[in-house]
């Protein structure tokens, strides 16, 4: 990829250069941002789901189904999927136990018996395996001297800090939706990273890949947020403008590193 695509904005949609000369820290999502594993990823995943469970169904499918079956999970626990950054705080859960309940009721709808435990510990695993993007590494150390830097994922923590390790990506903060007992787009979860880095919202710039959980929740919560468009997404119009867009990692650069630093 050119230099210029990598550094490209999509002017329409996020300011072309953004004032970031507050920002003293930089959070990273870490599953589509750092860590590749995206979609399709978990598209595959659901294949081996259902060829182990002997479903007669593809793996897009049982995807799906899979992710329809969230949205009842998460009414249960008190948050209404189509407004996620309303309300209290949802009750909390580990993708241990929420995975587990969204299998079991993909299987039940299909009239299936399954094995949920044993389909979370293979995504799990899948996960924990997966490799960084090929600019990660060198971004990370480029922006190391200058930036304090932490993840922030909706992850469980222990295969959060088995993809970190594996990856050989050191942080000086990382913090889970297990850790913080919130997932984002929840306002709590950005605060208590904030909070844990001793900075205001608005020092901390995030960067992310999904525009609900981390253009959407990052606004939401007061701080600034470099969009992760890998993929020529469109901005869904619920979704406040990010303060950057970017194609990949490298696009990060310019915009932190070019006032001198």
């Amino acid at each position: 990829m050119s230099e210029q695509q990598s550094t490209a904005v999509n002017g329409a949609d996020a300011p072309s250069n953004p004032d970031l000369s507050a920002i003293k820290a930089v959070a990273f999502d870490c599953y589509g941002t750092l860590i590749d594993f995206g979609d399709a990823h978990f598209v595959d995943v659901m294949g081996v789901v259902a060829m182990q469970n002997a479903l007669q169904i593809e793996g897009k499918a049982l995807f799906d189904r899979w992710l329809a079956a969230s949205k009842e999970v998460w009414r249960q626990r008190g948050r209404d999927p189509d407004q996620p950054t309303a309300g209290p705080e949802p009750r909390f859960g580990t993708y241990t136990e929420i995975w587990a309940e969204m299998f079991d009721r993909a299987f039940a709808e299909m009239e299936a018996k399954g094995d949920a435990a044993g389909a979370h510990d293979l995504l799990v695993e899948r996960l924990s395996q997966a490799p960084p993007y090929a600019e990660v590494r060198e971004v990370i150390e480029a922006l190391r001297p200058h930036y304090r830097l932490c993840v922030l994922s909706n992850a469980d923590d222990a295969w959060l800090h088995a993809s970190l390790g594996k990856a050989g990506l050191r942080f000086e903060l990382v913090v889970s939706s297990e850790s913080a007992k919130s997932y984002k787009p929840r306002t709590k979860i950005f605060h208590d990273t904030a909070a844990l880095l001793g900075l205001p919202p608005e020092q901390v710039l995030y960067v992310g890949d999904s525009p609900a959980a981390d253009v959407l929740g990052a606004k939401h919560a007061g701080m600034p947020v470099a969009w992760l468009n890998r993929y020529g997404a469109t901005r869904p119009e619920n979704v406040p403008q990010p303060d950057l867009e970017i194609v990949d990692l490298r696009g990060l650069l310019g915009p932190l590193l070019g006032a001198g630093r």
